[in-house]
């Protein structure tokens, strides 16, 4: 999801990341980052942080970064190498569902894996590019001409050189939209050719028929021609991908509603913070969307932080492992419990709590690596204990890890092949862990922009007006609507929006003005509400018109001005990174809203001068502060065990966010008073026997900047972890 003139950043933290720590820790909290832990401002004074630690960003070590590395070059040359590279062939791109043992089969989720294999490649510089464009190009071509498909949606299995349907295998919605995350992501890096191939298999796509059997609500699970439309999306999984996609196309939309359909049942796991989770707890169902779209510092139209709840599936992923009797050979350092071969033949049902509950020790090394954007020091850190126990053993082969292995069998057993989309999973999240690629690439993508936004999908720090993207309902966020607007022309429509021509997404305000005049913006009920006692900013792009012919004014019920925010000279004006032509600018206000009167704001207005014909899009109020958010401890619940923290840290200028100061604390309450703990100054704190019964937390000071423009911001205390057992 782009930031526009903001800038994002994801400190690869002391043990991993997350989102926004709130007044009581729960999935959808993820706004202003206290200062203090819940109950503390009233209980007793914040505990002084210890010592300076000046701990950067996480960075892997070099033989963890060698690792993840050798990784990513085994899941791309499995992606390369296997695939059907017969030009004469009608499956010509094809590529495995596993190997050794199942050559003859192709899965077409692999082939979407395949696809971002090939731009990873061209990236990397492992084949030449040339032959990488020619092998996309032919594959979209097979996609469009030879795979067999129903109303544009692929079939499960293929038959990897007829490019026909396997066995009895369904129409699949979900693995023909991780096909179509390849698809898209090779348009748009390759561009040419591939790219109106790609848009070709894309706009096929008939998403309405696949809603049709549930009323337009939610998708079906599956279709057979033998027996029609089967099941439904009604619970927490994997298909985020499908509701983006789908209300992003602009051949055969469905409404961003059907976002909103599933249910979304809270639980929590190990003293973790509440999270929504799946039925089965697999933990591939935390890791596929995020591994094309990024969701870092993001929240839907009900206030979910999906990449904050990823974050504590992995880290109660690991937790359930560290609570298995010793027997099955789990534990801090062997997790991932996820859909995975086992000695007993593929199981789907693999997982942890909160939700179903894996109970024979069977792990596979991609719910680490594809959980290591999440969680990187305890992923890397397993994945290094994984290969150096039982990599010469044969857990590492040709492509990098085998599927899966369990140490409760003697020997411990290994799985002989390896499976597509779990390598696909760990080559996304390990490049995005590395330099964010697949999340740029995405990102920048005009139908992965509007089918986000159209689901209510937008950067946590924002309060936006809107972005023109038509469909975004059933939960969104209360966009703005064009109230009235003087100055323009008085025929046709002098005020509309225009599909063809957005900075993001695909839709912008369209304004032909005759004279000096002004749009205006009616705003939702409290809308900028969570503005009211921090210093925000403004921000829109426009294309056509120069910025200094612009300005902002705040307006209450009757009309009169709140407040003028600037005329566009003061705006800070960047080329947009979307669109081309299109300039953002960002009005920044020091006073914090309420100074202004911000709760009497019910409309915006843009006032422009001159005639012509000119676009506005992504008109937007966002918060300034640069701050560390989600901090919540990770799961140390017995004595002994190491407590950690995670955060994430978000700064607008792009700054560098690390941890400066930590203080233990602990509580006989998880809403406080916190009382310091003797000596724990550190980024890992040993659970003691006094803590017995007791809550702990970490009182962290951030530090933002370098040099001697660097600056210490207000201490944070983390949520506190579950009641420590003895």
């Amino acid at each position: 999801m782009g930031m526009l003139a903001l800038l994002m950043v994801l400190p690869l933290a002391l043990a991993g990341t997350g989102c926004a720590p709130g007044a009581t820790p729960t999935p959808t909290d993820g706004g202003a980052t206290p200062t203090t832990a819940p109950g503390s401002p009233t209980s007793g004074p914040t505990p002084t942080p210890g010592p300076a630690l000046d701990l950067g960003p996480y960075r892997p070590t070099a033989e963890e970064k060698a690792l993840l590395e050798a990784e990513l070059r085994g899941a791309f040359d499995f992606f390369y190498g296997t695939a059907n590279d017969d030009p004469a062939s009608k499956g010509y791109g094809l590529i495995p569902d596993r190997m050794p043992g199942g050559e003859a089969i192709s899965s077409i989720a692999s082939v979407g894996y395949g696809l971002a294999a090939l731009c990873i490649g061209a990236e990397r510089g492992f084949a030449p590019e040339a032959d990488l464009r020619a092998r996309a190009l032919g594959t979209l071509k097979t996609l469009y001409d030879n795979v067999q498909q129903d109303h544009g949606f692929f079939y499960h299995f293929l038959d990897r050189k007829t490019a026909r349907r396997a066995w009895s295998s369904e129409v699949s919605v979900i693995d023909t939209a991780i096909c179509l995350d390849g698809v898209l992501m090779a348009g748009a890096y390759f561009g040419g050719d591939v790219q109106a191939r790609a848009d070709e298999v894309y706009q096929r796509v008939d998403w309405p028929w696949y809603a049709s059997a549930s009323d337009g609500k939610r998708f079906s699970m599956g279709y057979s021609p033998e027996q029609g439309f089967f099941g439904a999306w009604d619970m927490t999984a994997e298909q985020s991908m499908m509701y983006f996609l789908g209300a992003g196309s602009t051949a055969h939309p469905v409404p961003g509603s059907l976002f909103y359909g599933f249910a979304r049942p809270l639980e929590s796991y190990g003293g973790l913070p509440n999270m929504v989770r799946s039925p089965a707890g697999s933990l591939f169902v935390y890791q596929f969307s995020h591994a094309w779209f990024d969701l870092r510092h993001t929240k839907d139209g009900q206030n979910v932080d999906w990449f904050r709840n990823s974050t504590i599936a992995a880290l109660a992923n690991r937790r359930y492992a560290m609570d298995q009797p010793a027997s099955l050979g789990t534990g801090a350092l062997d997790w991932g419990f996820t859909a995975s071969d086992g000695p007993n033949g593929y199981e789907g049902g693999y997982g942890a709590k909160p939700g179903g509950g894996s109970t024979d020790g069977t792990v596979a090394p991609y719910g680490a690596a594809g959980s290591v954007v999440f969680a990187p020091v305890q992923s890397l850190r397993t994945l290094m204990n994984m290969k150096e126990t039982l990599g010469a053993k044969g857990l590492w082969g040709a492509y990098g890890f085998q599927d899966a292995y369990n140490r409760s069998r003697t020997p411990a057993w290994i799985g002989p092949d390896v499976i597509g989309i779990d390598k696909g999973v760990s080559m996304l999240m390990i490049e995005n862990y590395l330099t964010g690629f697949v999340w740029r690439t995405m990102s920048g993508i005009p139908a992965v922009q509007a089918g986000m936004l159209r689901c209510g999908v937008a950067p946590a720090d924002e309060v936006l007006l809107s972005s023109f993207e038509e469909g975004a309902d059933g939960g969104a966020p209360a966009f703005a609507k064009t109230e009235r607007a003087t100055g323009v022309a008085a025929s046709g429509a002098a005020v509309s929006v225009a599909r063809a021509d957005a900075n993001r997404g695909a839709g912008a305000l369209r304004v032909a003005a005759e004279k000096d005049g002004t749009v205006t913006f009616a705003l939702a009920d409290g809308a900028l509400g969570k503005l009211a006692d921090v210093p925000f900013g403004f921000r829109l792009s426009a294309k056509g018109i120069a910025p200094r012919s612009l300005s902002v004014r705040l307006l209450d019920a009757t009309g009169g001005a709140v407040a003028t925010l600037a005329a566009g000279d003061a705006a800070e004006a960047t080329p947009s990174a979307y669109g081309e032509g299109w300039t953002d600018l960002l009005w920044t206000v020091q006073e914090p809203g309420e100074s202004l009167g911000i709760g009497r704001a019910t409309a915006v207005e843009v006032s422009f001068g001159g005639a012509g014909t000119y676009l506005l899009d992504d008109l937007a109020f966002v918060d300034r502060r640069t701050r560390a958010y989600d901090v919540m401890v990770d799961g140390a619940r017995k004595v002994g065990e190491t407590a950690r923290f995670v955060w994430q840290g978000f700064d607008p200028l792009g700054r560098p966010l690390a941890v400066h100061t930590v203080r233990w604390v602990s509580s006989a309450s998880p809403s406080g008073p916190w009382e310091p703990i003797a000596d724990a100054t550190g980024a890992e704190y040993a659970i003691a026997a006094a803590d017995v019964g007791r809550f702990v937390a970490a009182v962290v000071v951030f530090a933002v900047g370098e040099g001697e423009a660097r600056e210490l911001l207000p201490a944070v205390v983390s949520e506190p972890s579950g009641k420590v057992l003895a």
